[in-house]
């Protein structure tokens, strides 16, 4: 008897269909599984992948309330209070509401969306009598979550993550942001106001995706000249090596300026068109790849385990390095999502004390 067929994973690459949405969802972006075309042979559901544009607060557990909690300490005068700081815990979902959810699942049944890319085309189609399909959200792997107030210079809070495992795109997830004095200051005088706290939610997330059956080839050259330059503008000569955010920044950089290149082909099916390329040179194997190739010649590695700084000085000797690297199986690739608090002002301006403690410092 044949194995039964299981979801593979949502395909790699750039491309996605746009289920459109009425009311404030908008369009969400739809990835096939990379195994549709097994799953739908031996009469399964076909299965698809969500990957939701923003994020939203979320409510806190048994209660209507939005989940989000703000403690400031203040001294001085009442009227004229020094704020010293606080923090902040909320939480966050990248939910579809289950309404949204049924409109995309119908649309996709009916085939009620643009057509797919030609690439990925042959994972949507359906036949009249098959089942629903299943709709779940795309993995995430890992996520770096700040807080960011625009302004001359803008401040930048970087959440600790609450909860362990992934940010799922159906999970409840809250965070702890410390405040510095501005910022505390920021929020109290937003709440009180009536109006959200003035800053914009960042979420770096790592999403996990697959090649399916496909195996894939990737020529990586680096031009260590160039690379150096951009990882010194980054971090300084001496400095520790970017993470995350910076990093992500720098790699792009040299994908555009020469610094790395890809070529990347498909056993079966030769050279990928350049967009897919594109995506693929971002991922985290490729990024991987380029920083193993060059951290010998770069980076200065005796700060003790795990540790490199960038090499203060570095020859000009026009040194090319390559590595020939194997794609088959998961992928990983990042995306930024964000999203504010607006939800929360009308809230606060409802019954501020659940929102909002402001602590006198003095008082301990």
């Amino acid at each position: 008897m044949p194995e039964r067929p299981s979801p593979a994973g949502p395909i790699f690459g750039p491309d996605t269909v746009v289920v459109e949405v009425d009311g404030p969802t908008g369009g969400v972006h739809v990835r096939p599984d990379a195994g549709n075309p097994a799953l739908r042979a031996a009469g399964l559901p076909a299965r698809y992948y969500v990957q939701p544009a923003r994020m939203a607060l979320a409510r806190r557990q048994a209660s209507p309330d939005l989940d989000f909690s703000a403690s400031v300490l203040v001294k001085g005068a009442p009227g004229t209070p020094e704020y010293v700081g606080g923090s902040c815990t909320f939480g966050v979902a990248l939910a579809l509401p289950p309404p949204a959810l049924e409109i995309v699942t119908r649309k996709l049944a009916h085939h009620d969306h643009p057509d797919p890319a030609p690439r990925i085309a042959e994972l949507f189609e359906r036949g009249a009598k098959e089942p629903a399909p299943s709709l779940t959200p795309v993995q995430v792997t890992r996520s770096v979550l700040s807080c960011v107030i625009e302004g001359e210079p803008p401040l930048v809070m970087t959440a600790q993550h609450g909860a362990t495992g992934s940010v799922e795109a159906q999970g409840h997830n809250t965070f702890l942001v410390s405040f510095t004095p501005a910022a505390a200051e920021a929020v109290v005088r937003n709440l009180r106001d009536g109006a959200a706290p003035p800053f914009t939610i960042r979420n770096r997330l790592t999403e996990q995706f697959t090649t399916g059956p496909a195996v894939l080839t990737a020529r990586v050259d680096v031009d260590a000249d160039k690379l150096y330059d951009l990882l010194r503008d980054a971090a300084g000569p001496g400095g520790a090596l970017p993470e995350d955010v910076a990093l992500d920044a720098v790699h792009t950089a040299a994908l555009a300026r020469g610094a790395v290149t890809t070529r990347i082909t498909d056993a079966g099916h030769g050279s990928l068109d350049a967009r897919t390329t594109r995506w693929l040179g971002e991922t985290d194997e490729i990024k991987a790849a380029v920083l193993g190739l060059v951290r010998q010649e770069l980076f200065d590695l005796g700060g003790g385990p795990g540790t490199a700084t960038l090499k203060r000085d570095h020859p000009r000797t026009g040194t090319a390095l390559s590595q020939v690297v194997t794609l088959h199986g998961p992928v990983s690739a990042a995306r930024t999502v964000e999203g504010d608090l607006q939800e929360l002002a009308s809230a606060a301006r409802t019954d501020l004390g659940k929102y909002l403690v402001v602590v006198d410092a003095g008082a301990f």
